[in-house]
């Protein structure tokens, strides 16, 4: 059986990417939910060294074993890629208008493409965040105000809004009443 001592020796590949809410999280893929968070990349790294630790101390007491790192992929940069012979011609031509060979069109797009994708989601796990955070927000407002409306003296009670068939929108109110005022940004 190997050691933890072993364990810990073993080089693994580690990720860092940018937190949408700021910051850094950087993890091992190879250690499923080793990771850790810093404000800067230097500081995530440094504290997931210390996971990583943790990690394989707990895993190894448990399963006397923990995952060997997978060895790194060998990529050559070169793969083949079939495509119609309409696509083909497209392809050359837009080559030839930009002045460059058709490897560094293709590659151009490819790389473009990429970034294209990455960024979309970021910026899909940035609005669902977002979104879940301004969901919270709501449903925290909705039960004080459900909770303050049924209160004596409360702002609805006070108000012409009192008996009134339909509530009003809540930032109405809460503009009538700035004692009483919640910001939500979204």
């Amino acid at each position: 059986m190997k050691t933890l001592k072993y364990f810990k020796s073993l080089e693994y590949t580690e990720r860092i990417d940018p937190d949408p809410e700021g910051g850094f999280v950087a993890s091992i893929p190879d250690l499923p939910g080793c990771l850790a968070y810093g404000e800067t990349r230097i500081k995530a790294l440094n504290s997931l060294k210390h996971s990583k630790d943790l990690w394989l101390e707990s895993v190894h007491k448990s399963h006397g074993e923990a995952p060997e790192p997978r060895p790194l992929q060998q990529y050559s940069g070169k793969f083949l890629l079939r495509v119609p012979k309409y696509l083909h011609q497209r392809l050359d031509e837009s080559a030839q208008e930009e002045g460059i060979s058709l490897n560094q069109y293709i590659v151009s797009l490819l790389s473009e493409q990429d970034a294209l994708n990455r960024v979309t989601v970021l910026l899909q796990k940035s609005t669902t965040q977002k979104s879940a955070s301004v969901t919270a927000a709501r449903a925290s407002f909705h039960r004080w105000f459900s909770f303050t409306s049924t209160l004596e003296g409360s702002p609805v009670e006070d108000s012409a809004y009192a008996g009134a068939d339909v509530a009003p929108h809540p930032v109405t109110i809460l503009s009538q009443f700035s004692d009483r005022f919640i910001e939500v940004r979204e």
